[in-house]
């Protein structure tokens, strides 16, 4: 998948689980903590690709991306289950010691990030490249058997559509 595919694939995950995580009625604060697991989610769905020294965020961090791809080459270890929980657990350790209002806001973020990482992986493994689910192991493996650069435009058009349902389903009303 391409940058703006993973871009709206973070976005959406980061709208449903947002909407599963604060539900209603909907206050201030909760749509305030929403936008912040939401811009986590955006943020997250791109770094995945930091192994790509070509990559949005690979551009802005050459020196950590070359290292990367190197090391790894691209879909490798950045694109791994076992990379995406040592992500998680990082984020979780640095929340202890965070306190306070800004632990609050850490941690929605810390979420977003997450749920953005899982969204790229999950995008990427509906690719006919999949991704290197079971990590030093070789072998790629793939949910589906889309292109990417070609169906990218299809996949995040799923995703919006069932986002939508998704929404449509949980507030019980269609708003037109």
């Amino acid at each position: 998948m391409n940058y703006n595919a993973h871009r709206i694939g973070g976005v959406c995950f980061g709208i449903v689980s947002s909407c599963l995580i604060y539900q209603t009625p909907p206050t201030e604060e909760k749509l305030a903590l929403s936008i912040i697991l939401i811009s986590g989610a955006y943020v997250g769905s791109l770094i995945p690709d930091l192994d790509h020294p070509k990559s949005y965020l690979g551009k802005k961090f050459k020196t950590l991306s070359n290292t990367l791809n190197k090391l790894f080459g691209h879909r490798g270890l950045t694109h791994t289950p076992i990379m995406y929980f040592i992500f998680s657990a990082i984020l979780y350790l640095i929340s202890v010691f965070i306190h306070g209002n800004t632990q609050i806001i850490y941690t929605q973020f810390a979420i977003g990030l997450s749920l953005g990482y899982l969204s790229h992986l999950f995008m990427d493994s509906l690719t006919k490249a999949g991704i290197p689910l079971l990590y030093p192991l070789k072998g790629y493996y793939s949910l589906a058997k889309f292109t990417t650069g070609q169906d990218d435009t299809l996949v995040s058009s799923l995703f919006i559509i069932f986002t939508g349902i998704f929404l449509i389903y949980f507030t019980g009303v269609l708003y037109i």
